[in-house]
């Protein structure tokens, strides 16, 4: 995996939009600590930005990871340059 783009929050845009605007169409690996938030429900349809699947967050999140292949199967997990 090679090391994202700087996706920091800015005054414009957020993290979320950032990653978005970059159209990566390819596997993200996100490092952090993972927690229980029951102040969150998970979203139906297309309410919540950016859409939770679940009520465990990734927080804080020290390194978002890029796979330069586009197929999650092509991108080996304890291999720092796919």
């Amino acid at each position: 995996m090679a090391g994202a783009r700087d996706v920091d929050k800015t005054q414009t845009k957020t993290a979320w939009e950032r990653i978005v605007a970059l159209e990566l169409d390819r596997p993200l690996r996100i490092t952090g600590l993972m927690f229980f938030d029951g102040s969150h429900r998970p979203c139906v349809g297309d309410e919540g930005r950016p859409p939770r699947i679940s009520v465990w967050e990734i927080h804080p999140v020290y390194g978002i990871d890029v796979c330069k292949k586009k197929t999650l199967t092509s991108c080996r997990v304890n291999v720092a340059d796919d």
